[in-house]
C-alpha cells in the first residue's frame, strides 16, 4: 500500500509526537540537577546490595543494569558500607573518575548498626552535593526498613526532593520477604538482583534519553577520555568513543542503538 503525500505528513508527525511524549512528558527528570552534565562515566555507589553480596559480580545489579542500558556502570559497592563510609572514599571512587550519572544506594548498614536517620540523611545530602558539585546526576536508590521511630522511606524521598535527585523508591519491596529472592535475611540473590536492576533500568532508561535527545548523534558529548581504572569499569586512557559496552561497542555506537530503538517507543 502506498501512503498518499498527506498520509505520510500525517504518519511522521505521529512518529514525533510520539517521541516528544516518550522523552519530555512530565515524569520528575525535568528537575534533576545537571541534565546538562558532560561526565563520561556511570557509576553505582553503594554498600553490599551494589556489590553483589550472595551473587556473583555478573549478577550484581550494575552488571545487570549495564546490561540493559547497555551502556558501562562501574560498581563503586563496597561490603559492609555506610554512609559515612562512603563519603570518606567519595572523591577516590567517583569524583575522580569524570561522573556524569552516579546511582547513590546506602543506608542499610546505617540502620543495623544503630546510625541514627539525621545522621543518615546527612551524610546522604553531604554525598549528594558534593557529587552536584561536581557536575554530575544522582539516582537516589530508596529503602524502607522496619523502624518504630523513623520513617526511612518519607527519608529518602524527602532527600530525593530537595536535592533534585532521580528517586527509585523502595528498591527491595517484596524481594527480602520471598525466600526464592534472597540468598540470606538481608540480601538478594541473582534473581533478587535482577529485579533491583529492572526497576531502577526503567527511570534511567528514560533519563538517559532526555540528557542525549539534544545531541546530534544521540550520544554522550565529547569530552576528555575515561579515567576509569575500578573492576568493571573501563581501563585507564581509553577514550569514550573507543571504549567498548559489554558487547564490544563504543558508547557512541550503543547509545545510537538505544536512540533507534527508542525513536517510536510509547511512554511508559
Amino acid at each position: 500500500m502506498t501512503l498518499t503525500p498527506k498520509q505520510s505528513l500525517v504518519a511522521a508527525g505521529t512518529v514525533v509526537l510520539i517521541v516528544a511524549l516518550w522523552l519530555f512528558w512530565p515524569s520528575g527528570i525535568s528537575d534533576v540537577a545537571n541534565l546538562d552534565s558532560r561526565g563520561t562515566t556511570i557509576i553505582a555507589l553503594g554498600d553490599s546490595l551494589t556489590a553483589g553480596y550472595g551473587a556473583t559480580s555478573e549478577e550484581a545489579y550494575p552488571s545487570r543494569l549495564s546490561a540493559m542500558l547497555e551502556v558501562p556502570i562501574v560498581n563503586a559497592g563496597v561490603n559492609g558500607e555506610t554512609s559515612e563510609g562512603a563519603l570518606e572514599r567519595l572523591d577516590r571512587d567517583v569524583l575522580q573518575r569524570d561522573p556524569r550519572i552516579v546511582i547513590v544506594g546506602l543506608g542499610g548498614n546505617d540502620y543495623l548498626r544503630g546510625v541514627s536517620i539525621k545522621a543518615t540523611e546527612a551524610n546522604l545530602r553531604t554525598i549528594v552535593s558534593r557529587i552536584h558539585d561536581a557536575g554530575a546526576m544522582v539516582v537516589l536508590l530508596g529503602f524502607r526498613f522496619p523502624s518504630l521511630q523513623a520513617n526511612y522511606g518519607a527519608m529518602y524521598e524527602r532527600v530525593a526532593e530537595e536535592e533534585k535527585c532521580l528517586f527509585v523508591p523502595d528498591l527491595l519491596d517484596g524481594i527480602l520477604s520471598d525466600p526464592a529472592l534472597r540468598s540470606d535475611t538481608i540480601h538478594p540473590n541473582a534473581r533478587g538482583y535482577a529485579i533491583m536492576a529492572e526497576r531502577i533500568e526503567k527511570p534511567m532508561s528514560k533519563l538517559i534519553e532526555r540528557v542525549t535527545a539534544g545531541t546530534r548523534s544521540g550520544a554522550w558529548p565529547a569530552r576528555a577520555p575515561f579515567r576509569v581504572a575500578a573492576a568493571g569499569g573501563i581501563p585507564r586512557g581509553r577514550s569514550r568513543s573507543s571504549a567498548p559496552d559489554r558487547r564490544g561497542r563504543s558508547w557512541s555506537a550503543a547509545l545510537r542503538s538505544r536512540a533507534s530503538r527508542t525513536s517510536a517507543r510509547p511512554r511508559r
